[in-house]
């Protein structure tokens, strides 16, 4: 994120910081913080922030999954990634990856992480782009799509 910072991937894969933005400025709703009712509504087993193992929100695909870091523990590094899959093959669920933000990345767009998170996401694209939010939002302000082949 440091290096980065918020934007997407190939008009598929929404990636913020948690204080950038608010709800509804993302192109997937993506700043998004879990509340309390949304945690209950979703038979969530973790707590509302700022509670230890709570979820900080740092992404959304296109397909309405949410991509999230358990806050368990006290090295941000450490953090396990969970994924709230939005109604795909199991309906609603909480998965949860062995590894953090990064890797995760890699084995989606490496084809090596299976559903839910690859399904569909690349559309045989070889080369991935990623555009920052605010040139995103310059283009669309020019009226040009910064996924013109999307």
């Amino acid at each position: 994120m440091s290096v980065y910072g918020s934007g997407v991937i190939e008009d598929g894969l929404a990636i913020s910081r948690q204080n950038e933005g608010a709800p509804g400025d993302g192109p997937h709703d993506v700043w998004f913080v879990p509340s309390p009712d949304w945690l209950e509504g979703v038979s969530a087993l973790y707590p509302a922030w700022p509670a230890a193992g709570s979820l900080i929100c740092w992404g959304e695909d296109s397909n309405q999954n949410v991509l999230c870091w358990s806050t368990r523990g006290s090295d941000p590094d450490g953090w396990p990634v969970i994924v709230w899959d939005s109604g795909g093959l199991d309906g609603e669920a909480f998965i949860e990856f062995d590894c953090g933000m990064a890797e995760l990345l890699l084995r989606i767009f490496s084809e090596e992480q299976p559903y839910p998170l690859s399904e569909g996401l690349l559309g045989g694209v070889t080369r991935l782009r990623f555009v920052h939010r605010r040139e995103e939002a310059r283009l669309r302000g020019l009226g040009i799509s910064p996924w013109p082949d999307a």
